[in-house]
């Protein structure tokens, strides 16, 4: 049975959901779809909103029912009218069990489709009722004309309706010992075998004793009850489990203490063929991935694709040498090629994080992120392997967990520290820029860089907060600088695009007007590249409230050079690949391209130089400035006092 810690799973799912408090009479947890399905402004309005109103007395005995069905692991689903405010919505929903912290079960409730969405095709009732009489050892006395159709003349006795004699002698004496007896069953007729709902009653007229059945021919509903029950849980795409069919089978695998090993697969190079080759490759790519697993893994548990390249995979736990085994077969089945129809042999690869149950976790969702932190360390071995969780790994997902409880609070606190880096002009080795870096020194984990956690800022929408810090700091060092050295700062994509840094600099304005383009944002080259129309759209805003703009990590990102001249820049940073290639090659493509790139007006700055043969080399091809310089190129008499004052 799903817990109430796992329902996070499903707060972006595509179809509304939410668990329903049969004790306070109002809806305990729901993910975003669900506002909408109830037509409320926010989670709030919608936790608020008391449904004693709209509950009979019948409704709630019912729903109690339900419960202990969920509390044995059953599930149902049934078409449904739910009236939020004015409005009666018929949907067809999936109802199941959920244990919530406090140890109560309630009802989740899914919504898998409308029927408006299947206006076109919906049959849900149906008037085929077939009616019959028999006598209490079994023996037909009369039908009706419909029963007659199905059945014609041939059906003396009560079990001639059934494949399953067994079957027939367990419903027969439940009516005649308890009086009735009702089931929905699938029996075979003369079109064939179809779903009836059965009712059986025995009536007492005098001394004579009778059955009366009663089929209502519920085959229409029941296949489309089927289809819609298989889109609940199924992948369109690939037609294996998605994320919410695979959550229900392990869950219920957890609830059997049935031991299995979970293998968590991101394929590698899905991107690129996505962006090179279209959406109809890539899929054509995860169909592919999908049916490998199905073909080569027959005794798999669960095989699902949880979204986007992310595959799982759930195999019964029989050892640690057969876990091993698991896994290089598994590696072995991603590294083969696949043929893409129109594309060829692909090979794909991917990473692989693998945890067993129980040996790991109990639940499924520290499992899930056990395994992606261990298919984390796979893809950072650069390796199409697979990565074992084991306790080491849990000490960057307990660190990055320390800096998301802590990070709030240094915003507040001004935490954060800053300091400067020195660009030199290559010419006389004196200061032309400074770039400003952001660090924090963490109570426990000691002296933190930028890019410790930046991302986690951003995963918490508190990026904007640090970089308007960052940002106010760098305007006032220019404006306590007697030589008012210009200042670098390097943003994220996110920000940038998001009009987020342009609304930071706007509220500097104050400060940005008493020092034009001392001020200068950083974007990195992969970041625009692609999007270079969108992306020179942002940095005109940005120019005009007197800041510049500075292409970073240039040469390495895949622009498109032809729209270059659409980017309001007048300083290119080149990447220290790009130095360090130069220095070591001496290649005449490589200089030819920082000269172009100079005799187009820009300004020229290249990063990672180490000794001065690479600062001649440079200098030959009209670098302007350098940067990460080694302190012993300094010439000491005349440069690095200016440094301490400076910096």
């Amino acid at each position: 049975m799903l817990k109430e810690i796992d329902l996070h799973v499903f707060a972006e799912f595509h179809s509304a959901m939410w668990v329903f408090d049969s004790t306070k009479l109002r809806i305990h947890w729901a993910n975003h779809e669900a506002i909408a399905f109830w037509r409320k402004k926010n989670h709030q309005e919608l936790y608020d909103h008391n449904f004693s109103n709209n509950l009979s007395e019948a409704d709630l005995a019912v729903i109690k029912d339900d419960l202990e069905d969920y509390a044995l692991g059953h599930d149902r689903s049934q078409w449904c009218a739910f009236k939020p405010i004015d409005i009666t919505k018929e949907v067809y929903c999936h109802f199941s069990g959920v244990k919530l912290n406090d140890g109560r079960i309630e009802t989740l409730v899914q919504v898998i489709v409308s029927k408006v969405s299947l206006d076109s095709e919906l049959s849900v009732h149906t008037t085929s009722t077939l009616v019959s009489l028999w006598d209490v050892n079994g023996r037909i006395s009369s039908s009706n004309q419909l029963f007659q159709q199905f059945y014609s003349q041939k059906k003396e006795f009560f079990h001639h309706l059934f494949n399953n004699q067994i079957q027939a002698d367990e419903l027969w004496r439940q009516v005649i010992e308890e009086g009735s007896a009702n089931r929905e069953l699938c029996l075979p007729t003369l079109e064939g075998n179809r779903w009836f709902q059965i009712n059986l009653k025995l009536n007492k007229k005098g001394h004579t004793e009778k059955v009366t059945l009663r089929q209502l021919d519920t085959t229409a509903r029941k296949h489309r009850e089927l289809h819609h029950q298989k889109l609940a849980t199924t992948d369109q795409l690939t037609q294996i489990q998605n994320r919410f069919g695979v959550t229900v089978t392990i869950e219920k695998i957890i609830n059997s203490r049935t031991p299995f090993t979970l293998f968590l697969i991101d394929l590698n190079k899905f991107k690129n063929i996505n962006d090179y080759y279209g959406h109809e490759k890539g899929d054509a790519l995860l169909k592919a991935v999908a049916f490998r697993l199905q073909s080569i893994f027959i005794n798999a548990l669960a095989i699902s694709r949880l979204g986007g390249d992310e595959f799982l995979l759930v195999m019964p736990y029989k050892g640690t040498e057969n876990k091993h085994t698991e896994g290089a077969k598994l590696a072995r089945c991603l590294n083969t090629p696949y043929h893409i129809s129109g594309l060829g042999n692909v090979q794909s690869g991917g990473s692989i994080g693998v945890v067993s149950y129980p040996a790991d976790a109990d639940y499924m969702s520290e499992l899930l992120l056990l395994a992606d932190t261990a298919m984390y360390c796979s893809k950072t071995s650069h390796f199409d392997d697979c990565s074992y969780f084991n306790s080491e790994m849990a000490q960057p997902l307990m660190r990055r967990q320390k800096i998301r409880n802590s990070l709030s609070s240094a915003i507040s606190n001004l935490d954060f520290l800053h300091h400067f880096e020195p660009v030199f002009c290559i010419a006389d080795r004196t200061i032309a820029y400074c770039e400003i870096q952001t660090c924090w020194h963490h109570q426990e984990l000691g002296m933190l860089q930028s890019e410790d956690f930046y991302d986690i800022a951003d995963e918490l929408s508190v990026m904007s907060a640090i970089e308007f810090q960052t940002l106010e700091r760098a305007c006032k060092q220019i404006l306590n600088d007697d030589q008012q050295t210009p200042v670098i700062l390097k943003v994220t994509i996110n920000e940038f695009q998001s009009g987020r840094t342009l609304k930071n600099l706007e509220k500097l304005s104050t400060f940005i007007k008493q020092i034009p383009f001392k001020l200068n944002i950083a974007i990195s080259e992969s970041d625009v590249a692609g999007r270079e129309n969108s992306i020179a759209q942002h940095m005109e805003k940005v120019v005009g409230l007197q800041v510049g703009m500075v292409l970073d990590d240039f040469s390495i990102g895949g622009i498109n050079l032809t729209k270059l001249p659409l980017l309001p820049i007048n300083i290119i940073r080149f990447h220290s690949e790009y130095t360090v290639s130069l220095s070591q090659q001496k290649n005449c493509l490589l200089k030819s391209f920082a000269l172009s790139m100079k005799q187009s007006g820009y300004k020229i700055i290249c990063t990672g130089v180490s000794d001065l043969q690479t600062i001649n080399l440079l200098m030959q091809i009209g670098c302007d400035f350098v940067q990460d310089l080694p302190i012993y190129l300094f010439e000491k008499n005349q440069f690095y006092s200016s440094i301490i004052e400076k910096v």
